[in-house]
């Protein structure tokens, strides 16, 4: 199956997500910041990345813009609480984010919404 990085600073919300992916076969990596994920991603590039935007440390948008400078076009999910608007649209049009993930989401629509970045690969 695919691996899958997420970035989050909340070990819980890292968890859960492995907790919903690992069981479907997936080889689910965890970095607590951007700066983490980064080296994480020298070391293996993932095939998807789900990503808190509010971390310490290195955030989401830091990390994105690192990402697409040095990794390509690595697919990935914003694992997000705050509401999508006119400038979350904009950050994810200019950094080809594949989809949101709301926070917080039940292990079925977290498993639908990863699936399915995973099912459409590279953007």
């Amino acid at each position: 199956m695919a691996t899958i990085l997420v970035v989050d600073d909340d070990a819980a919300n890292r968890l859960l997500i492995a907790a919903v992916l690992a069981p479907r076969g997936h080889d689910v990596r965890e970095a607590c910041d951007g700066a983490d994920a980064l080296r994480a991603i020298v070391a293996e590039e993932p095939d998807l990345i789900v990503l808190d935007l509010s971390m310490s440390g290195m955030g989401g948008v830091a990390f994105l813009k690192a990402l697409r400078n040095e990794h390509g076009d690595t697919p990935v999910v914003l694992y997000t609480a705050t509401q999508p608007d006119a400038a979350m649209r904009d950050l994810m049009t200019l950094f080809n984010v594949a989809s949101i993930l709301p926070k917080p989401s039940e292990p079925a629509d977290i498993a639908r919404i990863l699936e399915g970045a995973l099912s459409r690969g590279p953007i």
